[in-house]
């Protein structure tokens, strides 16, 4: 299954700023084979925790304001959520630099539904990507 490769969406952004998005994008993507490998060694697993490579940072930061900087004292965390092989969602999270991401499964999933319940458009790709896998099913 390919996984799709990081655009840049047209929010209004510059030419050089799309174009730095595609840079940074190009080079997550061979980053974000972490995800992948740590679920393919850990199937029993649908969430993680780590923290935010550099280009998901600055990825966020072109993009949406909210994501300028963290809070004093804090840093930024990824939660991934593995739907399925090959399909998975993030959600970025502040928390202090030296907080523990070698978490259980339980603990990073009430983390996952803390956040996105505030995040309707995380529940809706969820969804979407939840029917797609089993209108799909052979």
């Amino acid at each position: 299954m390919t996984e799709p490769r990081h655009t840049a969406p047209d929010l209004g952004l510059s030419r050089q700023t799309k174009r730095r998005i595609k840079r940074l994008g190009d080079e997550l993507d061979v980053l974000l084979g972490a995800d992948r490998n740590f679920f393919e060694r850990r199937p029993d697993r649908s969430y993680r925790i780590r923290r935010c490579f550099r280009q998901e940072i600055e990825i966020n930061q072109l993009m949406s304001p909210e994501m300028r900087k963290p809070l004093p004292g804090l840093t930024w965390f990824t939660l991934v959520r593995q739907i399925a092989p090959g399909a998975r969602l993030r959600i970025f999270i502040q928390g202090p630099p030296d907080a523990e991401t070698d978490l259980p499964e339980a603990a990073v999933e009430e983390l996952w539904n803390a956040k996105a319940a505030a995040m309707p458009k995380v529940r809706d790709y969820e969804s979407k990507i939840e029917t797609a896998i089993r209108e799909h099913r052979p």
